[in-house]
Order: C-alpha cells, then structure tokens, then sequence
C-alpha cells in the first residue's frame, strides 16, 4: 500500500473541513444567476433617434441592445416589433421581452431594396451581401453583375419572396420592408428559420428620419460610431439648406406625381418626399397633412389643382421631354408648369445600366436632394450649384 505523504494528507484534511463548512450552512450551494434580473440600460433611458420616429434604442449592460421598432400615433401604416440583440459569445439576458433575438455582429444578409444595400455599403459591410430582391428594385450595375454570375441569389420580395432560395442563402438576416400591412413577410421568414431584419424607413416624415435608419442597421453589425458619424454629417448640411430658405419671401406651389390608368399617383410624395418640398421653400397643394401617407388620389381632383401649380416635379419616372408628358394624357397641355417649362424629374443621375440612382444612392444623400430643389424652386440661393439628382424637362 502507497503511503500519503504529509502534505497530501494536510491538503486532504483542509478539503473535509471546507467540504463540512459548506454542508453545515445547506445541503446545496447555491451559486446566484447574474442573468435573472433584466439588464438596467446604461444611460437610464431609452435613446430617440434626431429625425425618425419608428425606432428606439437601448443599450444595456455587457453589450446588449433593446431595438423597438414602433408605430407613431395617428400613424395609418406601421407595427411594432422588438429586437434583443446579444454579443456573440455572451449569455442571453433573462427577464426581457422580445419578437427576435440576433446575434452580433451579424456576417450574411439579404436586402429587398438598393436603398437598404447603400446604406450596409456605407457601413462597410457589402462583402456580406448573399441576396437581393432582384433587379426590379434594385439598380446598381454591379450588383446586377452578381446575380448574372451567380454570385448573388435573387430572392423576390413580398409575398413574390422564394423561400427556397432565401433559406438556401442562410443569411443571418433577412432585411426586407414592413408597413404593418397584408404584404408583410416577416412571419413567414421567421416560420423558415430566418431571422426578418425589418425596415420601416420608407414610412418615416422626414427624409433625415428615413437616412437614420442607418443608426438601426448599425447596431446589426456594431458600426454605432460609423453610423452616427455619417448621419451628424449630413443633417448638417441638410440643416445649413434648409436655413438658406426659411427667409424666401415666396414659397411657389408644387404637385408631384402622374396620371395612372384614371388614377393620380403620388408615388414618391410620402411624408418624407413632403418635407423635402416644404424644406426647399415649396408650397405642396396635392393633398393635405393628414394624407400624406396616401399614395393615390382622385384624378378629376389632381388635374384641376395640377393646373395651376407653378412647379411639377416627379411626373412618370422615364419622361425627360416635355412632348412625351404630353403624350400620356393630352389635359397635361394646360397645366401652368407646362406651359412655363417648369417640370422637373428626379431621373438625372443614373447607374452605367440606365437604373435610377434617385431611389438608392440619392435617399443615402437627402442634402443633395434638397440643393438639387432649392435650386429649382430659387435658383437664386444657390447659384453655383449644379442639379445631380434632378433635370428640366426639355
């Protein structure tokens, strides 16, 4: 038999009075749960975005965020939906309530909108791309080159989305848009394993509320400092224009839109289009402040207005000559801005394809947008700046 040395026996000595110490205070240690509790956020509130008004922020401890995507009162389109997001490698909180929980950073992603991809491109994540919508709304040429290659799946969008292929990418998300609506797919996409990245951008009021959505995607992919660098340095130039033409004297009326099969489309006058009009010193006389979520409208109503509005701006997407406005619907000869040569369409800046940049590279630079309007409304303000995003109609 092997004999115990003196100190192995000490050692096993001091381990039986620990191992009665214990059992004298419990039959079962107990060894408390830091996760039990929910998180206490560390700045004590919950972060408002400047401009948008669909989301909130809230960091909490160890590196986790509460992102709530939430609808404005009085707001017709919109939903509420709430993400716990979790450092890879950290313990999920207890305690807190959520729809989805992400894993960050996150690596792959899908997008249903050019305007979405811009903004990831902005982060420095367009490596991360494995899907798109397809070409329909998305225009940049190289993207279009991918899917041609097969290098990028074209997925669909809405309730078109295949969701084969989208599963077959295995996207850590899948950021498509949600309006509240029939159209909605995240319910879907979650039922499909895939975590549905939401973006209510397009239904902000203001065109720096939908650029701030930058802030939400940001989060995703813990680029908060280069998201919030790029917003503050476009809301100040933004901001610098719009002071330019608070003191206009005359604020001419403008209507936007087109004749649609008996219809009047508005399309691309949502709220945030609205406010570009309002801060460029336009006076919008389609329809009222309560209807700015509304996309179409009487056309009986549209035309009689539209004769007498000084400006037209976004007729039918492809026109750039006055005889072809004419030729869609004769009564256009009547309206004012026609007869003045004051019609403007935002088709100026196009990718090497042809597509609109209006819609992806342009909503990622409202400033631009807002000079480009400044210019057409008073062209006195600002001399020296070249039109980008818009052009006269010839």
């Amino acid at each position: 038999m092997k004999h115990l040395s003196r100190q192995n026996i000490l050692v096993q000595f001091k381990a039986l009075l620990l191992s009665c110490f214990v059992f004298g205070l419990s039959f079962s240690p107990v060894i408390p749960n830091i996760y039990a509790a929910p998180f206490a956020p560390l700045s004590g509130k919950t972060i408002q975005p400047e401009y948008a008004e669909r989301f909130t922020i809230t960091h909490l401890n160890r590196g986790c965020t509460l992102i709530k995507i939430v609808k404005p009162v009085g707001r017709q389109r919109g939903l509420w939906y709430t993400y716990l997001l979790v450092p890879k490698q950290s313990p999920v909180p207890n305690g807190i309530s959520y729809d989805e929980l992400v894993r960050t950073p996150i690596g792959t992603y899908t997008c249903a909108s050019g305007f979405h991809v811009t903004l990831i491109d902005i982060l420095g994540h367009f490596d991360g791309l494995v899907g798109v919508s397809g070409k329909m709304r998305v225009g940049n040429e190289h993207i279009h080159t991918m899917l041609d290659e097969g290098k990028l799946a074209a997925i669909g969008t809405s309730r078109s989305i295949n969701m084969e292929t989208l599963v077959n990418t295995k996207p850590d998300m899948a950021f498509i848009y949600a309006s509240g609506g029939a159209f909605d797919m995240q319910d879907k996409i979650q039922q499909m394993g895939i975590k549905p990245g939401l973006i209510c951008a397009h239904l902000e009021a203001h065109p720096l509320g939908t650029l701030e959505w930058i802030k939400f995607l940001g989060e995703f992919f813990h680029e908060q400092t280069r998201a919030s660098a790029y917003f503050d340095s476009i809301k100040v130039q933004y901001e610098n224009y719009q002071k330019s033409v608070a003191d206009a004297p005359i604020k001419p009326s403008v209507i936007v839109g087109h004749n649609r099969k008996g219809a009047w489309t508005t399309h691309g006058s949502s709220a945030w289009f609205v406010q570009f009009l309002l801060d460029a010193g336009a006076n919008y006389i389609l329809e009222p402040k309560s209807q700015y979520e509304e996309n179409v409208i009487s056309l009986e109503i549209a035309i009689n207005i539209g004769m007498n509005a000084d400006f037209w701006v976004n007729p039918q997407w492809e026109t750039t000559r006055i005889s072809d406005l004419i030729g869609q619907d004769t009564r256009y000869r009547f309206f004012k801005a026609v007869k003045t040569g004051r019609v403007y369409n935002n088709n100026a800046a196009t990718f090497h394809n042809g597509r609109n940049r209006f819609w992806e590279t342009g909503m990622a630079q409202p400033h631009i947008i807002l000079a480009d309007l400044i210019k057409i409304f008073h062209p006195e303000l600002l001399p020296n700046h070249q039109l980008v995003y818009y052009q006269k109609l010839k």
